[in-house]
């Protein structure tokens, strides 16, 4: 396994999912309207109001800070198959 793919395993292991979706002006502080990857926890795959993240395709746990969005600013929030 390459770097990429060892990370991606902890994140899992670490209760996170691999996600995309197009988030509003504002969803997060100094980002404009985007696509973001992100992995969200898990246990908040199907809240309807805020969940819990780490920004970015390639995070590291511990040296990138999880941050709560509001999922009314997402729109088209995509998890990876690998979760289902």
């Amino acid at each position: 396994m390459d770097s990429f793919e060892q990370n991606s395993v902890k994140l899992m292991k670490a209760g996170y999912i691999f996600a995309m979706s197009n988030l509003m002006d504002g969803c997060v502080p100094g980002y404009p309207a985007c696509i973001m990857p992100m992995w969200i926890r898990s246990s908040d795959k199907d809240n309807k109001e805020k969940i819990h993240a780490i920004l970015g395709s390639e995070p590291r746990i511990g040296h990138n800070e999880e941050i709560e969005l509001d999922r009314t600013k997402m729109h088209n929030l995509l998890f990876s198959p690998m979760y289902e």
